[in-house]
């Protein structure tokens, strides 16, 4: 198990790491050339490899699982284990909702920019519609996921969260 971790984790660095530079070349490349490419395009791919940078976390944080898991033994401790990586498939397939709706929103909005479409063809309901047909199902798949790695920990008595971000900030 062990050894499995570790190649994770190693694929996981080198998805970040390249999604990191392919965001951003891709940022780079669409500031540079801003007149001659389509904003859906660049929108595109920029979410694209955005996906990718994130994946590449979330592989990394599986191997972080496997390699944490062969410390530990027992029935309960792998069963937990198993539900976190669950729980990380099911952030992975938010994430792919988010970019996937993104992606046809900014390609409804470059035909109305670009002359396409008439401006009165998309309506406000159109416009809720998009963001609830992306936001929705996305935020579904994230808190089910949360929910799972929840349990997860719980089952395999790991501390809650394994990274902590803090912020302050003085005005």
């Amino acid at each position: 198990m062990m050894v499995l971790g570790v190649v994770l984790v190693a694929a996981g660095v080198l998805l970040f790491v390249g999604g990191l530079v392919a965001v951003v070349g891709t940022f780079a490349s669409a500031v540079s050339d801003s007149a001659s490419a389509s904003f859906a395009d660049s929108s595109g791919r920029l979410m694209q490899q955005t996906l990718v940078l994130f994946g590449g976390i979330l592989v990394l944080t599986a191997g972080r699982v496997f390699v944490r898991g062969a410390r530990r033994r027992g029935l309960r401790d792998r069963f937990g284990r198993l539900v976190m990586l669950a729980a990380l498939a099911l952030v992975g397939i938010g994430l792919a909702t988010l970019v996937t709706g993104w992606e046809s929103v900014v390609a409804g909005m470059e035909d109305v920019f670009a002359g396409r479409a008439p401006i009165d063809s998309i309506t406000e309901d159109d416009m809720f519609s998009d963001i609830g047909t992306i936001l929705l199902p996305t935020a579904g798949w994230m808190l089910a996921g949360a929910v799972l790695d929840l349990i997860g920990r719980r089952l395999a008595d790991e501390p809650d969260p394994l990274i902590t971000v803090s912020m302050t900030a003085d005005f």
